[in-house]
Parts: structure tokens; C-alpha cells; sequence
């Protein structure tokens, strides 16, 4: 009865690693969205420039994108840390504002020839939906957690009125992520899921070894 018994365990030990390795691996590549968008580019922001005439500016998974002929040609903007998954564009005359989806944001102050990384959103996992900025330079930015309002152009952001609090599904993915501890937390979520994952796959594979099966 003992060799059946510790068959069963051993065989269960394997099967429960594979939900822990769908869960660690889909938490990783949630994570880190582009290396499940590999080769594809999609398009999340598209603003008319209220200054330049022709001119529109696309957010796209990869970065900012500049059209100067009103949409016959796009070309990408360069910029030394280009916020990725851009899912916000605002221009008050000279100055351009571009957000990504997690809340890295850069600022061009002479009509997109410059760009400046600024400090970014305080979002704790939620996600920017988009952004606006008004004739006397005023910055907002609308995320999964309500409206925040920029100051000091950008550099300072503050929950504007009765915010709502992270839902669920940002609670969660904050917590699948490591974004709820912060960049560093979303690091130390990424080692500890790829150190899982191999621990669990070196560990399949001694236990073949061990029983006899290549």
C-alpha cells in the first residue's frame, strides 16, 4: 500500500505544478504585455495637433508616432525613454505631453523637437485612459482610478475630487503583477515568477529522470 500511496502523491506533486505554472507564467506575461504583442504595433491614441496644421500625433504600443500631412505618412518620434503603450496625447501650444498606459510620461516643450522624461503617474497598478490639457497649460489625466490633475507641468499629480478606489480586476492585476509594491515589486515579481517557473521545470524533469522516463 506505502508504493501505490507514494506513487499518488508524487503523481498529484506534478499535476498541481501545472495550475502553478500557468499561474506564475500568466502573471509574468501580464506583466509585461509586449512580449505577448511581439511584432504587432496596434494603435491606442490618434490627437490633431490644435497648433500645427497637418500635424497628428498616434500612441501606439511601441511609442509616440508624428504625421506632418495630416495622416499620409507616420513616422516615429525619437526620444531617448519613449513611454510605451501610449494611451494619452495633449498639446497646450508649444508644449506636448505623451502618457503611456502605466504612467510614464515625457514632455516635449518646443512642438516635439525635445523630449523630457518626467516622473510619472502615481497609479499604483491602474492604468491611464487618456489625457488632456487645457488653453492656460492645465494637465489631466483620466485612469482606471477617476481624474488626476497635473501641476507644476507635469511633475506633481494629485486625485482630483472623489476618486474612485482601485477596482477589483486593479487589485488584482496589481497583486498577479507586483505592481502593488511599485516598480520594484513588479521587478521582484518578474525574477520570482522566471525562478518558479525554472524551479518547477528542472524539478519535472528529475522526477522523470528518477522514474526512469526520458
Amino acid at each position: 500500500m506505502k508504493m501505490p500511496a507514494r506513487h499518488l502523491h508524487r503523481w498529484l506533486g506534478a499535476l498541481l505544478l501545472l495550475p502553478l505554472l500557468a499561474v506564475t507564467a500568466s502573471g509574468l506575461l501580464l506583466g509585461n504585455p509586449r512580449w505577448l504583442d511581439r511584432g504587432r504595433d496596434p494603435v491606442l491614441r490618434v490627437v490633431a495637433d490644435p497648433v500645427r496644421p497637418g500635424v497628428l500625433w498616434q500612441g501606439r504600443a511601441s511609442g509616440l508616432w508624428r504625421s506632418t500631412d495630416a495622416g499620409g505618412a507616420w513616422r516615429e518620434v525619437p526620444m531617448l525613454s519613449p513611454p510605451l503603450d501610449v494611451a494619452g496625447v495633449a498639446v497646450a501650444g508649444d508644449t506636448i505631453w505623451a502618457a503611456g498606459a502605466a504612467g510614464d510620461l515625457v514632455v516635449s516643450r518646443d512642438g516635439g523637437g525635445v523630449w523630457e522624461s518626467l516622473p510619472g503617474l502615481p497609479l499604483d497598478g491602474a492604468r491611464v485612459r487618456d489625457l488632456g490639457a487645457g488653453p492656460d497649460g492645465a494637465l489631466y489625466a483620466w485612469t482606471t482610478r477617476g481624474l488626476f490633475a497635473g501641476a507644476d507641468g507635469g511633475r506633481a499629480w494629485t486625485a482630483r475630487g472623489d476618486a474612485p478606489a482601485a477596482t477589483p480586476t486593479d487589485r488584482v492585476r496589481a497583486l498577479h503583477t507586483g505592481w502593488w509594491l511599485g516598480p520594484r515589486g513588479k521587478l521582484f515579481n518578474d525574477v520570482a515568477a522566471a525562478a518558479t517557473i525554472l524551479l518547477a521545470v528542472t524539478g519535472l524533469l528529475a522526477w522523470r529522470r528518477r522514474n526512469g522516463r526520458r
